[in-house]
């Protein structure tokens, strides 16, 4: 950073507002903004999101302060799959509202690639049809990713059809085994020439950008002393005696499992797995258990099942076939995880809703609404969340998650948490003697 405070000294009516702060990516992989401030009184702009190595993101801010005297404002930027947060400060000593300029800062703009024509907007038209019946669906989703990391949701109607305009800039990477990565912008309707890449042979001593990446995020998860979860003293011999041995009320549990294909690095689904079978191989008949797995779709793995001995076989059965592997839906796994808690709601009971991720639950649902979501439904269920080598940047956004849904926050990054986490998790919210 070429700073991280400014001080705009005495501000009049046709004082300079805007300060520009310079961050240089110096790690080995690119970086992508994540946050940014929502401050009123702070506009903000901003140079592309993806930052490659080496290269400089500019973030412009431009303060409008509504009253007069001393303005003094803190606030962070975050990146995806980093756990820095950089703060900056701006100061002033306002001695007038009325500002001759009260515009907001302009966006700045994205320029074409030194091989690319102006950039056009065209329309883009589906037709979405039954294969056999070859009649129209309506209701079908159709996700297009843009530039930036954000989705765009469509959906057809009676008639199987959906349009919306786009802008027609994508990025393109190009891979081969052996080969630096080459990445080149396109603009359809620009050029659609054949285009000719040409790939320089790989140092077989250096990384790619997805090494250094993957090295990163598995070096720096979400750990226990994060966590809001206040962990009982019980040591690995009672958390691993049976819940029939102890005082425990009934429980009415459902597992919401992400099975995307990021929970396929660094053993993410291995240790899901494992913690997941540790806790149902000591739960009891009358313990009622559903699994509900999501990736890009959503399912219910096992629907509320008592666990006897031959339900219990079965469960695990299942839990021990899944795979991951595509992009990621969390907020309908949640709804649909709602959904099995109240049409099994007990006031008896231990009703609960375990969410294990990596923490990056996919931008189908905003996360505020997430978060309404899960605290509407805490009067019938607590929420717990279990991140398995979660991403750190994420971290921020499960305690919110836990916090609404008055449960707690459980990363396991080993065998052994794996092992004893959850099963602390459950006994504790079902123990009779500490819920009495």
């Amino acid at each position: 950073m070429d700073k991280t405070s400014h001080d705009f000294g005495n501000v009049t009516a046709s004082s300079n507002r805007t300060v520009d702060f310079q961050i240089v990516n110096q790690y080995q992989f690119s970086i992508i903004l994540s946050t940014f401030s929502f401050d009123t009184e702070l506009s903000t702009a901003f140079t592309p999101t993806t930052v490659e190595p080496g290269d400089t993101l500019i973030y412009r801010v431009r303060i409008n302060p509504k009253k007069k005297g001393l303005f003094d404002k803190t606030f962070p930027i975050s990146f995806f799959h980093l756990s820095d947060t950089v703060y900056f400060n701006v100061r002033a000593n306002v001695l007038t509202t009325d500002f001759k300029d009260k515009s907001l800062v302009k966006r700045f703009a994205e320029k074409p690639g030194k091989n690319d024509g102006n950039f056009k907007d065209f329309d883009a038209k589906f037709k979405v049809i039954d294969a056999e019946t070859r009649k129209p669906v309506s209701g079908a989703s159709i996700t297009i990713v843009s530039k930036s990391p954000s989705y765009k949701n469509l959906e057809t109607d009676k008639n199987g059809r959906v349009m919306r305009v786009l802008h027609n800039r994508y990025d393109v990477s190009i891979y081969a085994f052996g080969y630096e990565t080459a990445k080149v912008g396109i603009s359809l309707g620009c050029d659609d020439s054949i285009r000719t890449v040409a790939l320089a042979k790989r140092d077989p001593n250096s990384k790619t950008e997805f090494e250094y990446m993957y090295e990163y995020e598995g070096a720096n998860p979400i750990t226990i002393k994060d966590t809001l979860a206040n962990l009982d003293p019980l040591d690995e011999k009672q958390l691993l005696e049976p819940l029939e041995k102890g005082n425990y009320k009934a429980n009415n549990i459902v597992f919401l499992m992400d099975v995307s294909i990021s929970m396929k690095d660094h053993e993410r689904m291995d240790l899901l797995k494992a913690s997941i079978i540790q806790l149902v191989e000591l739960m009891r008949p009358e313990d009622n258990v559903s699994v509900i797995t999501f990736s890009e779709h959503t399912r219910t793995l096992v629907v509320p099942t008592y666990l006897t001995n031959d339900n219990r076989a079965d469960v695990i059965r299942l839990i021990k076939t899944l795979k991951p592997g595509g992009l990621t839906n969390g907020g309908r796994g949640l709804k649909m995880a709602y959904k099995l808690i109240r049409e099994n709601y007990d006031p008896t009971k231990n009703n609960q809703v375990v969410l294990a991720t990596d923490g990056a639950l996919g931008s189908y649902m905003k996360h505020e609404d997430m978060v309404k979501l899960v605290q509407k439904n805490a009067i019938y269920a607590r929420t717990s969340v279990v991140t398995l080598r979660g991403y750190n940047w994420s971290g921020k956004y499960m305690r919110e998650i836990v916090k609404a849904g008055n449960g707690k926050l459980l990363p396991v990054n080993n065998e052994a948490e794996a092992k004893l986490m959850l099963i602390r998790e459950i006994k504790t919210n079902s123990n009779i003697g500490l819920n009495e």
